[in-house]
Order: C-alpha cells, then structure tokens, then sequence
C-alpha cells in the first residue's frame, strides 16, 4: 500500500454526505468518490450477531420511530427497519484530494435543508458485519477498513467472520474500550490472529498504563 505519505481521507461512517451513516450505500460512495480509508462501526443484535452501526439504540437512525436498544432487537429487526436519508446526509462536499484543490465546505440554509427533508423520500437499511464483509471482498480498490468494536462480545463475533474473510490485509480493527480491548487479545492468543489482520486502539491519552498495554499487545 503506497500513500506516499499524503494525507488519507478516511470517510467515517462512510461517505454520509450521500448516504446515510454507517450503510453500505455510504460504503460504496466512499470507494466511488475515492476515499483512501473507512471507518464503521461494530455493535451485537439481541441473538448475537454483529451489525453494522454506532449508536447503542435505533431512535436517532430512524427520526424516533424505533427507540429500542440495539441489543434488544434481533439482527432482522434491526436490518429491516427503514433509515431515511432526509435529515442524516451532511449538508457539504466531502474534500477533493489535496492535489486537485482544497474542497468545498459548503454548508445549506435551514430552508434548504427543510426542503429537502420533503422531497427526500429515499431509505435504506442498516447491515451486518457479515454482508460488508462479503461486499467488501468485491471491492478492487486499495483502501484500509478500521473497524471500532463498540460493545463487550463483538470481537468474539467477528472473529469467526474475521477467520474465512479474503479482506483482513485491509483491515484494522480496534476500541476505545478496555474491556473489549482485553477481549481481542484473550482470542488472538487462544485462537491465533488472523493472516494479515491488524489491531489498534483508540487512546485520548498516551499515559503508563496505556503506553505499556500497546507495546504487550503488539498494536498497530
């Protein structure tokens, strides 16, 4: 992977000026458009499966029609329940690359946005880690996938996942989170690390206790 060392537009959550976040219709903007890195996010369903989504319930994804915990629905409630665009694309263009100019930041009025609340009818769905996986696996483009583990257990599920997957050269997984952080690392050393995976941790501060944690666990 040669970046030349220039910056990496990383679409966090995907591409969520053209789709909603976290989709896989944010995804594939993101490789479209050329983005050199995506950031998604990983939370269990109520029968265990891991999907594809941060928040830790469905009201802000949904304009309040579902407010229950991701962890109490099932991975078919939740994969079937309809996310609108109007009110979740970001009201400006992603940047270009810094080659060709310095971006736009564009921003709407609120009259702009109301109006495209009502002509906006388009939904889309929320996926699991498992339908990305298979997705990405098509994807011929030299782009890193991190992946943030948001809740206890999700490592654990992915990891079978992780195992048969063709895409962990691209793949970065990692948490803000010790708990989960500790639970990677117990079933990398019991099971073995998958071929080519690599792991990090997100850290606001770099003290002892965290400096030490990153040169045991061999982070990326």
């Amino acid at each position: 992977m040669n970046k030349k060392c220039s910056p990496m537009r990383f679409a966090h959550r995907g591409l969520v000026q053209h789709a909603p976040e976290n989709t896989l219709d944010a995804f594939k903007a993101a490789v479209e458009y050329g983005c050199e890195g995506i950031e998604l996010d990983v939370r269990l369903s109520k029968d265990g499966v891991a999907i594809v989504v941060h928040d830790g319930d469905m009201t802000r994804m949904t304009d309040g029609k579902i407010t229950a915990q991701i962890s109490e629905l099932t991975a078919d409630e939740i994969c079937s329940a309809d996310i609108p665009y109007a009110g979740h694309l970001l009201p400006f263009h992603p940047p270009v690359p810094y080659s060709e100019g310095e971006g736009s930041s564009r921003t709407f009025s609120e009259e702009q946005k109301e109006y495209f609340r009502k002509v906006d009818t388009r939904v889309t769905h929320q996926s699991t880690f498992a339908q990305f996986d298979e997705w990405f696996a098509g994807v011929d483009a030299d782009i890193v996938i991190e992946i943030e583990l948001c809740a206890p257990g999700t490592f654990r599920a992915i990891y079978p996942i992780l195992k048969k997957s063709p895409n962990c050269r691209r793949y970065i997984v990692f948490s803000g989170h010790w708990e989960i952080l500790r639970e990677m690392q117990e079933v990398l050393k019991s099971e073995g690390v998958p071929e080519g995976l690599r792991t990090g941790a997100n850290f606001r501060r770099l003290d002892d206790e965290n400096l030490a944690f990153i040169r045991e666990a061999g982070l990326y």
